[in-house]
């Protein structure tokens, strides 16, 4: 914007005093900064802000977190939800913290379901937490993801490291291991008509993926939160087999560290050395046990999510961690249904007001006629996020009404804008009724969410 040479011709053609001048001066700063700061709103609606950022928790032990995910990656017969065959399309099924507490010297397995609704730190959009991963470019981005979003939902707590595997790789760990005792508690039929009998046997690589597989298969809890609980099930058994054998440590790591297996982790051998004396002074065999339990209910147009009990969330981060937590907001089957009514639709305008701001600003010169329009189409887009804030804090239908009539003015005015810049593109205010494929709401909108 051209401040200084508009106010001299201004002043030139019209000989206004100094004091006139002094005056042009500071309303055109104020448009321009009031412009220049259009973008640096910071919502508490998770769903606006794409700046998110985990507040770190402080305990008053001393922990170590490791956070598991295995990738439901494998080969014929083990192939994930829909039969994906590229890992980069696949999910981890199988969430969980290993909280290990120096101070105490005792271990907790902390899950959370996949299917967990949740928000991922600094990607704008909703998803499902087992496809935080999935919101990259590469997968140590992903990975990451995975972290900041399992860390915001256990009331952030520093997660330290993490172990990533998929399924070929679970079974190589198995048989690495020499498989482990294992009392189970159904009888159930896995894949080629492989049968497993109620009671204790012994389970090889084979034998430990199917129980972490058994799901829809399963006689007793045939659900993700009965195959989330055989998940911490299976693993406090290898644990305790590694713990019984640190030889077998070194094998294991040896069987899944080739290129046949999808591993990361950025544990180093300063981590092992830790691990490794803390196991010396893990006497008790018991393992903690928790997971972030919720209702499993179908919502946003055909998905089906876990929504966190909020109560029983606080109860564990304090029972395992010692830390009085707040409820996460933005997460309930309550504002899903707000959302499918009416947010997506207001989320989306506001969006698509940033697109055209965003253009308008790589203007190289504006009339003071755009400069004009741009102020009021500004003020319209703050007023419409103070006003989708406050709707999807109450959902009342007075605060719904306020957004709406506050959009009309903003489409009203974002289309003057469009057309006095001459904005290239086909745009519209309404998406085509499928929110995760929206790229205006769901960053990452070409996740396949099966």
């Amino acid at each position: 914007m051209l401040l200084y040479k508009e106010v001299f011709i201004l002043k030139e053609m019209t000989r206004i005093d100094q004091n006139k001048v002094f005056a042009v001066l500071i309303t055109l700063l104020t448009i321009w900064l009031s412009f220049s700061t259009a973008f640096a709103i910071e919502s508490k609606n998770y769903l606006l802000s794409e700046n998110s950022k985990v507040e770190l928790a402080a305990t008053s032990d001393k922990f170590f977190n490791i956070l598991l995910l295995g990738v439901d990656f494998g080969k014929p017969g083990y192939y994930g939800s829909g039969g994906k065959k590229h890992f980069a399309d696949c999910h981890t099924d199988s969430i969980m913290v290993i909280s290990i507490n120096i101070d105490k010297i005792t271990v907790d397995l902390v899950s959370i379901p996949r299917d967990t609704l949740t928000y991922v730190p600094n990607i704008r959009g909703i998803y499902k937490l087992n496809a935080a991963i999935n919101c990259a470019k590469t997968i140590e981005e992903g990975i990451q993801n995975a972290v900041n979003a399992a860390s915001w939902l256990l009331g952030g707590i520093p997660i330290d490291r993490y172990f990533v595997v998929d399924m070929n790789a679970v079974i190589a760990l198995g048989d690495a291991i020499g498989g482990v005792d294992f009392n189970m508690d159904m009888a159930y039929t896995a894949s080629y008509d492989r049968k497993y009998h109620k009671g204790m046997q012994h389970l090889d690589g084979l034998g430990i993926m199917d129980y972490l597989r058994a799901r829809g298969n399963a006689t007793i809890g045939a659900n993700d939160l009965g195959r989330t609980d055989r998940n911490r099930k299976m693993i406090s058994a290898v644990l305790k087999k590694l713990h019984s054998d640190f030889s077998l440590i070194p094998k294991a790591l040896a069987a899944i560290n080739t290129e046949k297996h999808h591993v990361y982790t950025n544990i180093d051998q300063e981590d092992m050395l830790l691990l490794m004396l803390v196991a010396l002074r893990f006497d008790s065999p018991s393992i903690g046990s928790h997971v972030l339990t919720g209702k499993y209910i179908n919502a946003l147009r055909g998905w089906n999510f876990t929504f966190t009990d909020q109560q029983h969330r606080l109860d564990v981060l304090k029972e395992v961690y010692g830390i009085d937590a707040e409820p996460i907001p933005y997460v309930s089957k309550k504002y899903t249904k707000w959302l499918e009514d009416i947010g997506f639709t207001y989320a989306r305008h506001i969006f698509m007001a940033e697109k055209l701001l965003h253009f308008a600003q790589s203007s190289s010169s504006t009339t003071s006629e755009q400069q004009d329009l741009l102020a009021q189409f500004i003020g319209s887009y703050n007023e419409m996020i103070k006003a989708f804030e406050q709707a999807a804090d109450t959902m009342s239908s007075a605060d719904n009404k306020t957004m709406r009539d506050i959009g009309k003015q903003l489409k009203v005015l974002g289309d003057k804008v469009a057309a006095a810049f001459h904005y290239p593109e086909k745009y519209s205010w309404r998406g085509n009724g499928y929110w995760y494929r929206d790229p205006l709401i769901n960053e990452y909108y070409d996740i396949k969410w099966y």
